[in-house]
C-alpha cells in the first residue's frame, strides 16, 4: 500500500478520468491476481500433505481453515489499487463502518457455529460475513466511487481462470498418483505445478 497509495494520489491531482483510473486498477489487479492464483493453486493442490508432513495429523483441519481464509480475502487484496483510490479520495468512513458491522455479526455467527464445529465453525461464521462485506465493497466501488468492476472481473479475473484450472488439474492428477509422505516428492510435485502453472498462464 506503501506503492499504489501514492501512485493513487498522483493519478486522481492529474486528473484522470474514471475510466482510466478503472483500466489502472485492472492491470495491477491482474498481477495481484496471478500471484495469488499462483499461491493459491499450489496450497489447494499440495497444502493437505505440507501440513501433514510439517505438523502432523493433529492438524488436519488447519488446511480447511486456510482454504476459507485465503478465498475470502482474494478479492480484497487484487483490489489493493482500488482500496487506494478510496483512502486518496478521503471516502473511507462507510468501508470503516462496514468492516466494523461485519466483524461483530462474523463473530457472533462464528461462535453459535463454534458451540456445533469447533474451530471450523468460528472460522466459516466470520468468513461468511467478510465475504458479504467484501461484496458490498464491490458494489460501493462500482456506483459510488465509479471504478468499473465489470472490467475488473470480465478483464482482470475471468480471463485467468481457464489456466488456473487447467493446472489444477494437471497438478491433482499427479498428486493423486504419487504417495506424497516426504518432502523429496513434496518437491517434485511443486517444481512440477511451478512448470505447468508458467506454461498454462504464458499460452
Amino acid at each position: 500500500n506503501g506503492f499504489i497509495l501514492p501512485k493513487a494520489v498522483k493519478s486522481i491531482n492529474n486528473g484522470l478520468s474514471d475510466l482510466d483510473l478503472s483500466s489502472q486498477s485492472v492491470k495491477i489487479a491482474r498481477v495481484l491476481l496471478i500471484l495469488l492464483l499462483f499461491i493459491f493453486g499450489g496450497f489447494i493442490t499440495m497444502g493437505d500433505e505440507f501440513i501433514y508432513l510439517w505438523l502432523g495429523k493433529s492438524y488436519d483441519n488447519s488446511w480447511t481453515i486456510a482454504v476459507l481464509i485465503m478465498i475470502v480475502n482474494f478479492i480484497p487484496i487484487s483490489l489493493g489499487y482500488a482500496n487506494a483510490i478510496l483512502e486518496a479520495r478521503k471516502k473511507v468512513k462507510f468501508k470503516g463502518l462496514l468492516s466494523l458491522i461485519s466483524s461483530l455479526l462474523g463473530l457472533s455467527m462464528g461462535t453459535i457455529l463454534s458451540n456445533y464445529y469447533g474451530i471450523t465453525g468460528m472460522i466459516s461464521g466470520i468468513v461468511l460475513f467478510v465475504f458479504i462485506y467484501q461484496l458490498i465493497m464491490v458494489y460501493y466501488y462500482h456506483y459510488k466511487i465509479k471504478l468499473d468492476m465489470v472490467m475488473y472481473f470480465k478483464k482482470g479475473l475471468l480471463p485467468l481462470l481457464p489456466s488456473f484450472f487447467i493446472t489444477y488439474f494437471i497438478i491433482s492428477k499427479i498428486n493423486n498418483s504419487i504417495d506424497v509422505n516426504n518432502w523429496l516428492n513434496l518437491a517434485f510435485i511443486f517444481s512440477v505445478y511451478v512448470g505447468v502453472f508458467c506454461t498454462s498462464f504464458v499460452f
